[in-house]
């Protein structure tokens, strides 16, 4: 019979989105950062955590006080503009300033049935929207178009996609789907003008 493990001390690893990479360092005198102790025992918190949450709080209420960007509330996956450029190429910048080309064949549309002059960003920048020959919208997430041109974005969201493969490969209800699912009548999903 195997002994039991032993459980490994320490906080566990952080995904690789919530790491932080940066420190901000500060002086402080010996009450202060007593005070700070203090409070951040109080809310439950180490030192660390409360003194960013406070920082966080009061810098976002400064900001939307004046009508200022918060830097750490902006979307990456948010599209504020997209212009076609001849040949086939679709210029993008997202929210956080970051510009990157999507080629059209990368989407894997049907390149002959889509204006692809008409490309512009969603009003909430969410999407993409080009329109079918026949006049039909045709979003495209921007969240895709920017895991196509990042290749920073695209790997956090594959690391992201792997640990909750891991956290649900013990889960026997994510191997089978519902079985209503198999009763359902067949949708062709293709637009009318791809047809």
């Amino acid at each position: 019979m195997k002994a039991a493990s032993r459980a490994t001390r320490g906080r566990p690893p952080k995904g690789s989105g919530q790491s932080k990479t940066l420190r901000l360092d500060m002086r402080l005198n010996t009450a202060e950062k007593q005070a700070f102790r203090d409070a951040a025992e109080l809310a439950g918190l180490d030192l660390s955590a409360w003194i960013r949450e406070r920082l966080r709080a009061n810098a976002r209420q400064e900001l939307e006080s004046v009508g200022r960007p918060v830097a750490f509330l902006i979307r990456r996956d948010r599209l504020v503009k997209a212009r076609f450029t001849r040949p086939s190429s679709i210029h993008l910048v997202f929210a956080d300033g970051y510009a990157g080309t999507v080629r059209v064949e990368q989407l894997e549309m049907p390149v002959d049935r889509i204006r692809w002059t008409s490309a512009a960003a969603s009003a909430d920048g969410a999407n993409l929207t080009v329109t079918a020959k026949k006049g039909e919208p045709i979003p495209i997430a921007a969240g895709t178009l920017r895991y196509l041109v990042d290749p920073q974005y695209a790997a956090e969201v594959d690391a992201r996609h792997h640990e909750l493969l891991q956290s649900s490969a013990g889960s026997e209800a994510a191997d089978e789907p519902p079985p209503e699912w198999f009763g359902q009548p067949e949708v062709d999903l293709t637009l009318e003008s791809w047809k």
